[in-house]
């Protein structure tokens, strides 16, 4: 069985919209715009994911005592008209339903994106990187980026990005540390300094 998991940040009207899963079907046959004729009908609608919205990214990895888990970053909450507050929805595939079913929820402001990754002899991590709690109105396009609106705009990345790490006894993510204490980021003319790490839009271990 395959599956394909899609972020629904906005269906054109609102933000307020389910991210789905996708089920491949292996029956039947589809014909390509090339003539050839390829085995499997392709992907079909599975089932949308509760409580999420606004979704950001998505990703799966196989933790340990799991039948691997599904995550999704959702930069808003259901609370939320702009900006802010959000979640890290945690799921499971239930072998008996074949249904992807929520397991934890994780806290969250503005998460713009999602990495799971592994460490030999730490443990298992995902790295949440948050973005911004609030929004801001664009300046006028004539505005240059180096006029001081630009700077003033910085203020908006206000959110420090966590790492979770992976209990497989109890089948739950902790936190376990919070980025950006010691380290300082630039803004893009480099005319000012925020403090901590700060407007992280993502993250890739390697």
């Amino acid at each position: 069985i395959s599956y394909l998991a899609v972020a629904h940040l906005w269906d054109g009207v609102t933000t307020r919209t389910p991210s789905s899963v996708y089920r491949w079907n292996p029956e039947g046959s589809r014909l390509l715009e090339n003539g050839k004729r390829l085995v499997g009908t392709g992907f079909e609608w599975h089932q949308d994911l509760v409580d999420t919205m606004a979704a950001s990214d998505v990703n799966f990895y196989s933790f340990i005592n799991t039948s691997g888990l599904l995550v999704v970053a959702n930069s808003q909450s259901t609370a939320d008209i702009g900006n802010g507050g959000g979640s890290v929805g945690i799921f499971e595939l239930n072998a008996t339903s074949n249904r992807f079913e929520k397991i934890q929820s994780l806290e969250s402001v503005g998460a713009a994106d999602v990495e799971p990754f592994s460490i030999s002899g730490e443990g298992e991590f995902l790295a949440i990187a948050h973005r911004q709690s609030g929004s801001f109105v664009l300046p006028p396009a004539e505005k240059h980026r180096d006029d001081p609106i630009w700077e003033a705009e910085t203020s908006i990345y206000d959110q420090d990005s966590v790492i979770w790490k992976w209990d497989a006894s109890e089948r739950q993510f902790s936190i376990y540390q919070r980025l950006g204490a010691n380290i300082s980021t630039v803004s893009e003319t480099g005319g000012s300094i925020i403090d901590r790490l700060r407007g992280v839009t993502g993250f890739k271990a390697f």
